[in-house]
């Protein structure tokens, strides 16, 4: 699956959540890396959020070494994202 298509469905999702005031989602791409990071903030984001309440994901969208590796956390990450929109819960995974 090419970076771009990873990169728009991830995109979707976040704006989903956004929209449905879940939490605050910022989502990066790298050319360097060929990588994604996602920041999701449980509730919305501000100045004084809890680090530890903070929510990380990175993929990288590699077509060589690691393929299926990377292709299992993207689908991970979907599924989890998806799982949010369905329950409007967030839990750390």
């Amino acid at each position: 699956m090419k970076a771009i298509t990873k990169l728009n469905k991830i995109s979707e999702l976040a704006f989903s959540i956004q929209e449905k005031e879940l939490a605050t989602m910022f989502v990066r791409y790298a050319g360097h890396t060929n990588g994604i990071d996602v920041t999701l903030y449980p509730g919305g984001y501000n100045s004084d959020y809890a680090p530890e309440n903070i929510i990380y994901f990175t993929i990288y969208c590699d077509n060589n070494e690691g393929k299926i590796y990377n292709d299992l956390k993207y689908f991970k990450l979907i599924n989890y994202l998806q799982n949010i929109l369905l329950t409007e819960i967030i839990e750390k995974p």
